[in-house]
C-alpha cells in the first residue's frame, strides 16, 4: 500500500499483493460510533480480552466515520439473521482505522464476520455513502478472542468479494448470514474458504500461499472489487457507478439492492446476468491490480486443480469433512481435494488396485466406494485412502455406485446389464439383480424410501428396482435417450436423468410420471452426462463438450443459466454439490477438478439415501 497526502487528507492504493500488507505507520487507532442489530438469541461464553483494529478501505482511499459491526452468524436457516455483537458504537476515523477491545461476547460455537457500511470515502467534509458495504469473514468468534494480542483486519472491496462468495449459499445481505440446523461444518468451510480466497490481514487476495496444481481465481476477484469500488468510491447511491451497479444486481422480478454487499450476493446468486455492464465499471487505472481483459462468460467464482493424481477423472463424491473424492479413469490412484489444497498430497493416493476407476461413493463412515472398471471389481477405501477390501463378485463392468439409507452398497453393471447389491458389513458377496430391458445400466441414485433408480444407458428409460432388488417398472418421459447420470430429489418427489442423447434433463415423480415440462433443454445443455440435486431442489448438470460448461434449473424447470451455461470447463463428466454450497464438476478433457464457489444450495454430506 503506498500512502501520499493531498491538502491534509490520506490516500492509499495497493500495488500488489506484498505492498497490500503495508498499513499506514503513522494511524492513531480509535473508536467511535453505532452499531446495532438482531438475531437468534444463543448463550453467550466470556472469554479474554482480545483487540481487532484495522482499517476500511474502498478502492484507493480510506472510508471515514464507516459503521462497524461484529456479527455471529445465525443459527436458525440458511441466510437468517445473524446477531450483532458489539456493546458499544464504533465508527472509522479519519484515516478509516478503527479499534475494538473489550465491546463483545461470543454466542457458543459461533462464527463471525465484520462489516462496514456507510461513510465518506474520501469526497470532502460531511460526505455519507449510504450504499457503501464491506465485510470480512474471520471464522470462530472464541479463536479471535483467545488470541489475547491485537488482531488486525483489512475492509475492503477484495475481502467483500471473498466473504460474499463463500458465503453465498447462507447470505442474502450483511445482516442475514445464517446456517441450517445440523450444518455447522458446511458454514465452517465456507468462512475456510473465504480465507483461501482472500486475506482480512492485508486486504488483498489470495489469502494463501500458491499450491502447486490450484489455481485461484485471484485476477477475477479483482476485477469484481474494482467494478465494486466505482459505487463505493462515490456519492452514494444516485451516482453513475452505483446506479449502474445496482441495477445491474437487480435480479429479474426482485427488488434492487441498496448497498454494495447486497449488490455483491445477487451478482454470486445470478453469475449469468447483466455480465457485460458490472465489467463495465471497472475503470482504465484501476485501484485493484491485475483486472481482467475482457468481460468473463460469467461471474462464477472458481477455483481450479490440476495434478494430485487427477488423470482422466470420472464420478466426484463429497466426504462428510467436505473433502471431493475423484474416481481417475487414468493411473492408479484417489484423489481427495480441499478447498484450495491437495488432502491426498501431489499424487493422490496410489495402489495398484486401483485401475480405470469410474463410480465412486462414500458412505456415512465416511469409507469409500470405487467402482473400479478397469479391474472389475468393486474396491473399499478408509478415510486415508487405502485400500480395505477388493470385492469380484457381482461384478461386471461397474459403471457406478450409490449407498442407501441402511449402509448397502449398490453398483450398476455396465457389462453385466445388473444392478449389485452388498450387504452393509458383509459386501464380500454382490446379489446381482436384472431384468430383460435393463441394458448397459449406467447412473444410479436412491431415494428416501430405499428404492434404486437406475438410468437404462442402451435403452430410453430409467428402472425402478426395490430395496430387495426386485425390478418394479421402467419410466420414460416419451422423448428421452441414452440416458446417464441419476440423481434423486426425494424432498419435491422427483428422480432426474441426464437424457444425453437429446441434450436434455429429464424429470421423473417418485410414482414414474413425467414432471411438468420436461424434458428441460435449454440453458446450455449440450450432451449432459452427470446431474445433481442441491439443497432447494435445484437440477444441475455437466455438459460434456469440449467447451463445455455446467447447467442449473429451478424446481420449476427454469434455466439459471444463459444460454451457453456457465464456467469454462473441458468434457465436464462428473459432478457433486457439497455441505458450503460449491459445485464439483471433473473434465475429463483436461483432467482438472473446477469448485465452483457458493453457485447452489448445501446439501448433506455423504449423500447417502438417509441424507438426501
Amino acid at each position: 500500500m503506498m500512502t501520499i497526502s493531498i491538502c491534509g487528507r490520506f490516500f492509499t492504493k495497493r500495488i500488489s499483493a506484498a505492498l497490500g500488507a503495508t498499513v499506514v505507520a503513522a494511524c492513531v487507532l480509535t473508536g467511535c460510533g453505532v452499531g446495532t442489530g438482531s438475531g437468534s438469541a444463543r448463550p453467550a461464553v466470556t472469554m479474554g480480552p482480545g483487540s481487532l483494529s484495522g482499517n476500511v478501505h474502498g478502492g484507493q482511499q480510506p472510508v471515514s466515520g464507516s459503521t462497524i459491526q461484529l456479527y455471529a452468524v445465525g443459527t436458525t436457516g440458511n441466510a437468517s439473521a445473524a446477531q450483532a455483537l458489539l456493546s458499544s458504537s464504533v465508527t472509522t476515523d479519519d484515516l478509516g482505522n478503527f479499534n475494538i477491545t473489550g465491546l463483545y461476547t461470543c454466542p457458543a460455537n459461533s462464527l463471525v464476520y465484520m462489516t462496514a457500511t456507510q461513510g465518506n470515502p474520501g469526497l470532502g467534509e460531511g460526505a455519507n455513502n449510504t450504499a457503501i458495504g464491506v465485510m470480512a469473514a474471520l471464522g470462530s468468534c472464541a479463536a479471535l478472542k483467545a488470541n489475547g494480542a491485537t488482531t488486525n483486519i483489512n475492509i475492503d472491496e477484495v475481502t467483500t468479494v471473498g466473504a460474499v462468495y463463500a458465503l453465498a449459499a447462507f447470505t442474502s445481505d450483511y445482516p442475514n448470514v445464517g446456517y441450517a440446523a445440523g450444518n455447522l461444518g458446511g458454514i465452517t468451510n465456507a468462512f475456510a474458504t473465504a480465507n483461501v480466497l482472500v486475506s482480512t490481514s492485508t486486504g488483498f487476495a489470495p489469502g494463501v500461499a500458491p499450491v502447486a496444481g490450484v489455481t485461484l481465481p485471484t485476477t477475477e476477484i479483482l476485477t469484481l472489487s474494482d467494478a465494486l469500488a466505482n459505487c463505493i468510491d462515490s456519492s452514494g447511491p444516485s451516482s453513475a457507478g452505483c446506479s449502474v451497479l445496482l441495477s445491474a444486481a437487480t435480479p429479474t422480478g426482485g427488488t434492487a439492492p441498496t448497498n454494495t454487499i447486497a449488490a455483491l450476493a445477487n451478482i454470486a446468486h445470478n453469475p449469468g446476468a447483466n455480465v457485460a455492464a458490472i465489467f463495465g465499471l471497472v475503470l482504465a487505472v484501476a485501484p485493484y491490480q491485475p483486472t481482467l481483459t475482457s468481460a468473463p462468460s460469467d461471474w462464477t467464482v472458481s477455483i481450479y486443480y490440476t495434478g494430485g493424481g487427477l488423470l482422466l477423472p470420472g464420478s466426484v463424491a463429497i466426504d462428510g469433512s467436505g473433502n471431493a473424492w475423484v474416481a481417475n479413469g487414468g493411473g492408479n490412484a484417489v484423489s481427495e481435494i480441499a478447498t484450495g489444497s491437495f488432502a491426498s498430497g501431489s499424487s493422490g493416493y496410489v495402489s495398484s488396485s486401483i485401475v480405470g476407476a469410474q463410480g465412486i461413493a462414500i458412505d456415512a463412515s465416511n469409507n469409500v466406494w470405487l467402482a473400479n472398471t478397469g479391474a472389475d471389481n468393486l474396491l473399499e477405501l478408509n478415510s486415508s485412502g487405502a485400500v480395505t477390501a477388493t470385492i469380484t463378485s457381482g461384478i461386471s463392468g461397474p459403471a457406478a455406485v450409490a449407498i442407501d439409507g441402511n449402509a448397502n452398497v449398490w453398483v450398476t453393471n455396465f457389462d453385466g446389464n445388473s444392478v449389485a447389491k452388498f450387504t452393509a458389513g458383509s459386501p464380500a458377496a454382490g446379489s446381482p439383480f436384472t431384468n430383460a430391458a435393463l441394458s448397459g445400466p449406467t447412473g444410479i441414485a436412491i431415494d428416501a424410501s430405499n428404492n434404486v433408480w437406475v438410468g437404462n444407458g442402451d435403452g430410453a428409460t430409467v428402472m425402478l428396482f426395490n430395496n430387495s432388488g426386485v425390478y418394479q417398472n421402467s419410466f420414460t418421459d416419451g422423448l428421452m435417450i441414452a440416458p446417464g447420470g441419476v440423481a434423486t430429489d426425494s424432498t419435491h418427489g422427483r428422480v432426474w436423468a441426464a437424457a444425453t442423447g437429446i441434450s436434455a434433463i429429464t424429470g421423473l415423480t417418485l410414482s414414474g410420471g413425467a414432471v411438468a415440462g420436461t424434458p428441460l433443454s435449454g440453458g446450455g445443455i449440450s450432451m449432459p452426462l452427470a446431474v445433481a440435486v442441491d439443497g432447494s431442489g435445484n437440477v444441475w448438470t455437466a455438459n460434456n463438450v469440449t467447451a463445455g460448461s455446467v447447467s442449473g434449473y429451478t424446481t420449476a424447470g427454469v434455466a439459471m443459466t444463459p444460454s451457453t451455461g456457465l464456467g469454462v470447463l473441458n468434457s465436464p463428466v462428473g459432478l457433486a454439490l457439497d455441505a458450503s454450497g460449491n459445485l464439483w464438476a471433473t473434465s475429463v478433457g483436461d483432467s482438472s477438478v473446477t469448485e465452483f464457489i457458493g453457485l447452489g444450495t448445501p446439501t448433506v454430506t455423504p449423500l447417502v439415501a438417509s441424507g438426501r
